[in-house]
């Protein structure tokens, strides 16, 4: 199952300053790179294969995403109200290297900061 459609619905709608890049790892899942490209505007990048460190947060978040998914826990059989509120959860969840802010807030605070400049 490819993820495109699900990232261009919710990134199309976002200001094109905000998606101007977007880096995935080498998963079979985000195939179809160049009709993402197309779909949404931005370009899209490949961290390397073995190069864990260049996708930190990823990392991070699919470690802090196994509290409620099990590793192997088929992700095409969880019905979007399922995963909103693990999505809220760690969007809301403050982070040490945040300085304990939360990604919602850096976010939030980010998009403010663009919008008056």
């Amino acid at each position: 199952m490819f993820v495109r459609p699900v990232i261009g619905g919710r990134l199309t709608p976002l200001p094109r300053h905000l998606r101007w890049t977007i880096t995935f790892d080498n998963g079979t899942e985000f195939a179809e790179p160049a009709a993402l490209e197309k779909a949404v505007g931005s370009s899209v990048y490949f961290a390397h294969p073995y190069y864990p460190w260049e996708r930190g947060t990823n990392e991070n978040t699919n470690g802090l995403s196994r509290q409620f998914f099990p590793q192997g826990a088929p992700f095409q059989e969880q019905s979007r109200y399922r995963i909103a509120p693990v999505e809220r959860s760690l969007n809301h969840r403050p982070r040490q290297r945040l300085q304990s802010q939360t990604p919602s807030e850096i976010f939030s605070e980010y998009c403010q900061r663009t919008l008056l400049t």
